[in-house]
């Protein structure tokens, strides 16, 4: 089903490498089949230099654990426990949501610096 709907996209390049380790270039999705056995240092290389989109397929027993997927900023997508798949995702742009608080006009309350003394 995968493959099927990458062929009706409007991709225009599509390339399949065993081997991400040969890869220099940034690439705008990266997906990870289960066939292939990752690292945490591995995923993270993908997630800091290769691509800020990354789809990973993963059986339990590969050992990509579920708790280790979220501590590296992916959310599970797909959970089948009848073919014991696990998919997860990561967005660096829905990652970490801009606040409305965390910004420099609001940092430290400057309304109060004459005010008060801390």
């Amino acid at each position: 089903k995968l493959v099927k709907k990458f062929e009706d996209s409007d991709i225009a390049h599509l390339s399949i490498d065993p081997d991400f380790e040969y890869i220099k270039d940034p690439v705008d999705l990266f997906i990870v089949l289960d066939d292939i056995d990752l690292s945490q240092s591995q995923i993270g290389t993908i997630k800091n230099l290769l691509s800020q989109k990354i789809i990973i397929f993963s059986r339990p027993k590969d050992g990509i654990k579920e708790s280790n997927m979220i501590k590296l900023g992916f959310q599970v997508e797909l959970e089948d426990s009848s073919n014991k798949l696990l998919c997860f995702s990561y967005n660096l742009k829905t990652y970490n949501n801009k606040r409305s608080w965390n910004n420099s006009e609001g940092w430290a309350n400057p309304e109060n610096f004459d005010k008060y003394r801390w």
